[in-house]
């Protein structure tokens, strides 16, 4: 059963950013040491780092990666969409989730990453992004999936008219009611 989307006031970056961070994290990301950390400023340039790591990401995964990659994603699109929300007008997008939280399932502390709930960020207009999609297909198709980057910017295209420096891209929106569906 999925519930209706939940607005946040921000989205759980500072646990991402951990992840991203920190090489001794109780469950890391994929391929921790091919990441450079330095660059992770939450600039569109730190985007073309996170590109070069997917597509490390993406040769690795044939060789396994289990729950790593889960978290890999989580923590990924989580940083894209602070890229993303940031760089773009104030009040612009908002942060929202889609899903229910499934919260700890025995005395152990629950995991940083529910991948029961998908954070996105919703557009005032209620344009739906999805980082995560962006992400998880990166990883997937590496090279040949569209780069991390120019969906940043594509997704901040349609704001004022006025595009942010790069290659024209196309953002494509996403009706919020068809997440709940």
């Amino acid at each position: 059963m999925t519930a209706s989307p939940t607005t946040h006031s921000s989205a759980p970056c500072g646990a991402a950013l951990e992840l991203l961070r920190h090489t001794g994290a109780v469950e890391p990301i994929s391929l921790p040491g091919q990441l450079d950390r330095g660059q992770l400023d939450f600039s569109f340039a730190s985007l073309r780092e996170i590109d070069r790591y997917l597509n490390g990401v993406h040769a690795s995964v044939a060789s396994g990666g289990g729950r790593s990659i889960l978290t890999t994603v989580w923590a990924v699109a989580l940083y894209v969409g602070e890229v993303i929300r940031r760089s773009a007008p104030a009040g612009r997008y908002v942060w929202i989730t889609v899903g229910e939280s499934t919260g700890p399932r025995s005395a152990a502390p629950a995991p940083p990453v529910d991948i029961a709930v998908v954070w996105a960020l919703q557009a005032d207009g209620g344009e739906v992004c999805l980082p995560s999609r962006a992400v998880l297909r990166a990883v997937l198709r590496g090279q040949k999936a569209r780069s991390i980057e120019s969906f940043a910017r594509g997704a901040l295209e349609p704001v004022s008219g006025v595009l942010v420096p790069g290659p024209r891209l196309r953002a494509v929106p996403v009706a919020a009611a068809s997440l709940s569906a």
